[in-house]
């Protein structure tokens, strides 16, 4: 019911949002449970209430940031498994994008980093007039001496390469 509730809204799974409401009294080890298989920051019990769950779709600054981070992780890992990267294998991460993606992998550069096995994450300005949320361009380079580019398109972010440790 939760993904459909997600799809009438417009709202993709790997957005977090800020509650579920439920009307079943559950331990709070099971709201735990609950509330990262819905992605939910929460999940609050209101026993009268007439639907077994609603969803606050109601996106914060926070929870759109949290949302493109969790969609730019999925892409640079996706561009990982297409080169080849072993899993820990460690590299340096290019990102050409416009202000407001800086300021976003910036925010989160720690975690970022430490997801996606990235000795540095570096920056080059670039405009995007087009794209309304922030843009992102990744290179990621050169592998034992040969030079090789991935390509793949989001609506947000377009990665191409990374360069091995």
């Amino acid at each position: 019911r939760a993904l459909e509730l997600r799809s009438r809204a417009g709202i993709k799974i790997r957005q977090p949002l800020a509650r579920a409401t439920i009307n079943l009294d559950l331990p709070a080890e099971y709201r735990a449970v609950l509330a990262e298989e819905l992605n939910v920051k929460e999940v609050v019990v209101d026993a009268p209430a007439t639907e077994p769950i609603i969803l606050d779709t109601t996106l914060t600054p926070a929870l759109v940031a949290e949302g493109q981070l969790r969609d730019l992780i999925r892409q640079i890992q996706t561009a990982r498994k297409a080169q080849g990267l072993q899993a820990g294998q460690v590299v340096a991460l290019t990102l050409h994008t416009d202000a407001a993606g800086r300021v976003l992998a910036e925010q989160f550069a720690a975690e970022i980093k430490k997801v996606c096995s990235l000795s540095a994450l570096k920056f080059i300005a670039v405009d995007v007039v087009e794209i309304q949320r922030p843009a992102f361009f990744a290179f990621f380079g050169v592998f034992d001496g040969d030079a090789m580019l991935f390509q793949a398109f989001d609506h947000r972010f377009n990665l191409t390469g990374m360069d091995a440790e």
